[in-house]
């Protein structure tokens, strides 16, 4: 147990230890970005905004084309043929969902209700 114990101590030492290192890598690559802004000026600090950016927009672009499947695969699972302007279908569509499940909800409701005043214990279905 003893050296379990060790093992574990150990290795929760070494992780706040790689923890460290990765904040240090970090401020070492801050100050050399901050000297190579200094050297170039501005254009240095354009330039990696515009490849940051350029990254961040990428990621973008490939989480639209994901979202953009998924909704035509939900829409075929529910019968629904997209058309080629998907928000105006995806908002019209997800409407008619969320009316439904209001619509159960309520009929619940009113079922639970009305069983509660006749003292109706519901049967359950298995």
């Amino acid at each position: 147990e003893n050296e379990e114990i060790d093992g574990i101590e150990e290795k929760k030492e070494s992780e706040s230890e790689s923890e460290i290192v990765d904040e240090e890598t970090e401020k070492v690559k801050a100050e050399e970005t901050k000297k190579e802004d200094a050297k170039e000026g501005n254009n240095a600090k354009l330039k990696r905004m515009i490849k940051e950016w350029g990254v961040t927009l990428e990621r973008l672009k490939v989480k639209n084309e994901e979202a953009r499947d998924g909704f035509i695969s939900l829409a075929s699972f529910f019968g629904e043929n997209p058309s080629t302007d998907p928000s105006r279908d995806a908002t019209l569509f997800f409407n008619v969902i969320n009316g439904f499940v209001v619509d159960i909800r309520s009929a619940q409701t009113a079922v639970h209700s009305k069983n509660n005043a006749f003292n109706v214990v519901p049967k359950t279905v298995s």
